[in-house]
């Protein structure tokens, strides 16, 4: 082939291949007629099955299978998925309208939108992965194979040899081609849903909390209870583990909850082993269960200032731990609705500012979650406070302090001409009695704030934290972001944890350091919350409680 040939060869190429990126403006230009497809659609399980043609109690079954799932994933390559993600890849555009209309709630194929939906779905088993491939010719495309893989793994794959030709009307001669190979529409049934298998169960939290404390002088390094540090930008769950020793000389390592997936997982379910020699603060031989299920077996952990750094053989990704020290958030892991996260919340400000705990709102922070803030209905108050929801944005957030501040995100928020309390400057005695009013447990307890009562035990936190009240406020999760007040109607804290080995042992933010965390924004007088006029001191218990209900507020976060 000559130089002038190879040029006009390549061109032709180059032309062919843009037609489908491309559309004709003149509409007088005759378009090739959609091709008629005919030929024979195989179906293939892996490996292991030879590729046949499908029958009807095969397509049958495939239909039960599909009922099963919510959602479809399509997977592509490093270069296809760039296109996506750009929004220039109008095959799998279409390929997803094709999936849709077969009943998938959502198709998704752009990475954000991927890994949103796998970090959001309940179980990985409502979810099913797709590709779609076909080899490209000169003038032609041909062996197209779409292939359909379910949580367990389980493998799929339709193949047609047919070509196809590579012109204006290849895009329709595609949606030819996927009604070929599989037109069957489907309802999502709950019933359907397959299950990811569950690991033998090791012990309980309560169990493993024991050891933890019975053992405490004799514990290896290694062992405790450890939180995973989000890898995605847009909130990753952080479930939590325990590395306890095992009979063999190694470490278990146990799941006990919070994963995104939390339908998959059992709490004290098996999740991996770690073997000795310990070596340079490396164990080299580690048994990981991943997110999906899958063992990972090649992995080495590497420990650093309390953190662990796994990574697994031929990954680039590493999975980061942090050692929790004894004390609990009391967020609760799901709202009243069952998905997403939840605490309490303090009015601040007649203008719609709420003081709460950072980690209920971590997730939304500079993400795409959504955090609601909701007075119920209370039987014995007016109609200002029927059951209502605002949406919140975050103001200013600090994760050390673990402290947020909110404000309800519409104009016409008008439920108050001012606060009833005051914030109170001086720091409490030990013995001084106090409560709190809060919406923990919501998902059992209910809709409707709760008082607990107790005292100031300590005028030092966790570990002799200055900034922190100890106290005998018996807590649950759903309290993060409670308020603490003495009986004269003074704010003297945020409830922000509880001791994971003592029932009645609580910790609460004292209001000096919320004060300047407020005082920081520059929204606020600081002088009139100290000043400002305190309708509840003098006030009967009981009033004080109807009067403080109107400004407690259910905050959840998803």
């Amino acid at each position: 082939m000559n130089f002038f040939n190879l040029m006009c060869y390549c061109l032709c190429v180059i032309i062919l291949n843009n037609t489908l990126l491309t559309a004709q403006e003149n509409q007088t230009v005759q378009l090739p007629s959609s091709k008629a497809l005919s030929g024979d659609v195989y179906v293939s399980y892996g490996k292991l099955s030879s590729p046949h043609l499908i029958t009807d109690a095969e397509k049958d079954s495939l239909r039960l299978i599909l009922s099963g799932v919510k959602y479809a994933i399509i997977e592509l390559s490093a270069v296809e998925q760039k296109r996506a993600d750009a929004g220039q890849y109008p095959i799998i555009e279409h390929f997803a309208d094709y999936l849709q209309k077969l009943g998938f709630k959502q198709v998704v194929y752009q990475t954000a939108d991927k890994n949103r939906l796998i970090l959001s779905a309940p179980t990985y088993c409502d979810f099913i992965r797709v590709r779609f491939k076909m080899a490209p010719k000169l003038l032609y495309f041909e062996n197209f194979q779409l292939s359909l893989r379910t949580c367990n793994d389980n493998f799929i794959e339709f193949t047609y040899k047919d070509r196809l030709d590579n012109n204006e009307q290849l895009l329709q001669n595609l949606e030819n081609l996927w009604s070929l190979i599989y037109n069957t529409s489907f309802s999502y049934d709950i019933q359907n849903r397959l299950q990811l298998p569950v690991n033998r169960i090791i012990a309980t939290k309560k169990d493993i909390l024991a050891y933890l404390k019975e053992n405490t002088s004799s514990l290896a390094t290694i062992e405790g209870i450890f939180e995973k540090v989000p890898f995605y930008d847009y909130n990753e769950k952080k479930h939590t583990v325990a590395i306890v020793k095992n009979t063999t000389g190694g470490y278990n390592v146990i799941y006990i909850d919070g994963a995104s997936n939390y339908l998959d997982w059992k709490e004290g379910e098996w999740m991996g082993e770690i073997q000795s020699p310990f070596h340079k603060n490396t164990f080299e031989k580690v048994k990981w269960i991943v997110p999906n299920k899958t063992l990972q077996k090649e992995g080495t952990i590497k420990f650093r200032e309390n953190n662990i750094i796994l990574q697994f053989k031929n990954h680039y990704n590493a999975y980061i731990y942090k050692k929790l020290d004894n004390t609990e958030a009391l967020t609760n892991k799901l709202t009243i609705d069952g998905k997403g996260i939840s605490g309490s919340g303090i009015l601040v400000d007649k203008r719609g500012y709420i003081i709460t705990s950072y980690n209920v709102i971590e997730g939304a922070n500079g993400n795409s979650k959504q955090i609601t803030v909701m007075l119920p209905k209370l039987n014995n108050e007016t109609d200002v406070n029927l059951q209502a929801k605002w949406s919140a944005k975050i103001v200013k957030a600090d994760s050390k302090l673990n402290l947020a501040l909110l404000q309800i995100d519409t104009p016409l928020f008008n439920i108050c001409d001012g606060i009833p309390y005051q914030f109170e400057s001086k720091e409490a005695d030990i013995g001084e009695k106090v409560f709190t009013l809060g919406y923990p447990l919501v998902s059992s307890m209910g809709m409707h704030p709760k008082l607990a009562v107790g005292a100031i035990s300590s005028v030092r936190g966790y570990k002799n934290a200055e900034s922190y009240y100890q106290t005998s406020v018996q807590v649950y999760a759903g309290n993060s972001g409670s308020p603490l007040f003495d009986y004269q109607g003074n704010l003297l804290g945020i409830l922000k944890s509880k001791h994971v080995d003592a029932s009645k042992v609580s910790y609460a933010l004292k209001s000096s350091a919320i004060i300047q965390f407020l005082e920081q924004t520059g929204l606020f007088d600081i002088n009139e919350l100290l000043t400002s006029s305190n309708t509840l001191k003098g006030q009967p218990f009981t009033e004080q409680i109807k009067l403080l209900q109107p400004f407690v507020f259910y905050i959840s976060c998803y």
